[in-house]
């Protein structure tokens, strides 16, 4: 299991049910929602907040969903999705982040220390990220980060009654 992990001022660390309170301020705000695909609550209300603590709190083997600490309080999240069970081993990222803490490079540093934990520990081979096609600040973030990126993901999705597209980015394991 990770410890937790201090890269200046951030650290990631497993949720826990003393977060609610920040989760909620957090997450409740239309313009993170807006970053987000349509399964992140819109309002996040405090019934969203114990529901995905539950969920998080259900994994007992190596966590994959982090909280991001600045200062001792949650103000952010980020996790993997695994994409393939079985060698060669891939997972997604996702991320959001409270909006008084965007453009402090506090998520850069977040998506760096994942991919480090992910390819030390969990042994994966690649990490891949879809980012919707006008959410040009977290296509920053992945390339400050070492991604590269890989296109444009015609399969559309729908975000605030419009569709719009993923563009994708992805890292490889150096091992």
């Amino acid at each position: 299991m990770m410890n937790a992990t201090t890269d200046c001022f951030v650290t990631l660390r497993p949720w826990t049910k003393a977060d609610l309170t920040s989760l909620v301020e957090n997450a409740n705000n239309v313009n993170v929602w807006n970053g987000m695909r349509d399964s992140f609550p819109n309002p996040y209300t405090e019934k969203d907040g114990r529901f995905f603590l539950r969920m998080v709190a259900k994994r007992t083997i190596l966590p994959l969903e982090f909280a991001i600490v600045v200062e001792g309080k949650a103000v952010g999240g980020i996790g993997l999705k695994m994409q393939r069970a079985r060698p060669p081993l891939i997972a997604e990222i996702g991320y959001w982040l409270g909006e008084p803490y965007w453009s402090k490079g506090i998520m850069t540093k977040a998506v760096n220390l994942v991919t480090g934990y992910a390819f030390q520990y969990l042994k994966l081979r690649e990490i891949e990220a879809y980012v919707l096609e006008y959410n040009k600040a977290s296509m920053q973030v992945l390339m400050k980060a070492g991604f590269k990126y890989d296109g444009l993901h015609y399969e559309t999705v729908r975000k605030k009654g419009q569709i719009v597209y993923f563009h994708i980015f992805s890292i490889l394991s150096k091992e």
